[in-house]
Order: C-alpha cells, then structure tokens, then sequence
C-alpha cells in the first residue's frame, strides 16, 4: 500500500540536501490550486535523486528554478 506521507517526506529529505538558489527565495514552499512549488533548482540535483524525485511524483519546473507536484 502507497503510504503519501512517507512519499512526501522522502521527497523534502532529498531537497534538504540541496541549497535552496531558486527565484523565491522567501518563500520555499508555496502552491497555486492543485499544484506545490517546492525544493532546490533541478540543475543542481544529482541524477539519481532527480529520477526518485519524479518516482514520486515531482518534475522539475525551470521557470521557477524548482521542482512541482500535482495533488
């Protein structure tokens, strides 16, 4: 069985480990409707923490320098 709060938290652990570069930098967290803008620019994740990110839902977003998630 999926467990959505270990996704979720897997997901923020992986972007803990990054410096946050991104264009909000006030602001790590934020949504607009169903959507979540969240964690460090992709451009400096390491490739296997890119594809567990997208595993778990989360694309990367180059506009905002972050990564997003459709709820």
């Amino acid at each position: 069985m999926k467990n959505e709060w270990a996704e979720w938290a897997e997901a923020f652990r992986i972007f803990s480990k990054y410096p946050h570069t991104g264009e909000a930098s006030d602001s790590l967290v934020s949504a607009q409707r169903d959507e979540v803008f969240a964690g460090p620019d992709p451009s400096i994740v390491d490739e296997v923490d890119r594809q567990r990110l997208q595993e778990l839902g989360w694309h990367s977003h180059d506009e905002f320098e972050c990564f997003h998630k459709y709820t």
